[in-house]
């Protein structure tokens, strides 16, 4: 394997974001892939309608790694994001690239520590619908949008929009 190959595909194997639910709700799965040998795997496949999908992070996801890579679903196969995208086209060298996904970790690990200080503890939920959750609940709560609550609230909300704005310019468009 290249040098440079071997750069890219261990940039993916160093960040994992398309994968933990910091870029994605969920994965839908296409008519080539296989549910039931994915079902068999170990990922949570759900059917809604025609729809079959299954929610982030991944249940196969072990760390940055993909435990059923050889099997994963297509749009996992076809995905790439935009960093690895520009790094191959040497608009990014690796340094900067693992720049971004570590400047991206943070922001989604402030958010994280900050909605489970406001009570949101769903780790296993992608951080992007706890947020949304924390929202409403604020929204409906007189009680909770006053003091320490607020302040802490303003703060996540803060750090998610940074982590939006990072994600949607460097990751994913």
């Amino acid at each position: 394997m290249s040098r440079a190959l071997k750069s890219e595909s261990s940039l993916c194997l160093e960040c994992g974001i398309c994968c933990d639910g910091t870029l994605f709700s969920n994965v839908r799965l296409k008519e080539s892939d296989r549910p039931e040998l994915l079902r068999a795997l170990g990922l949570p496949v759900r059917q809604r309608g025609q729809l079959l999908r299954f929610s982030q992070p991944c249940a196969a996801l072990c760390g940055t790694h993909c435990a059923v890579y050889k099997n994963r679903p297509s749009h996992c196969r076809e995905f790439d994001c935009l960093v690895l995208t520009r790094l191959r086209k040497g608009e990014l060298t690796r340094e900067k690239a693992l720049g971004l996904i570590r400047r991206a970790r943070r922001l989604a690990k402030a958010a994280d520590r900050g909605l489970r200080r406001l009570g949101e503890t769903d780790g296993a939920a992608p951080v992007k619908l706890r947020f949304a959750r924390m929202s409403k609940a604020m929204e409906a709560s007189q009680d909770a949008c006053s003091g320490k609550a607020a302040r802490t609230f303003g703060e996540v909300s803060e750090t998610m929009h940074r982590l939006h704005l990072i994600l949607s310019e460097e990751f994913f468009r």
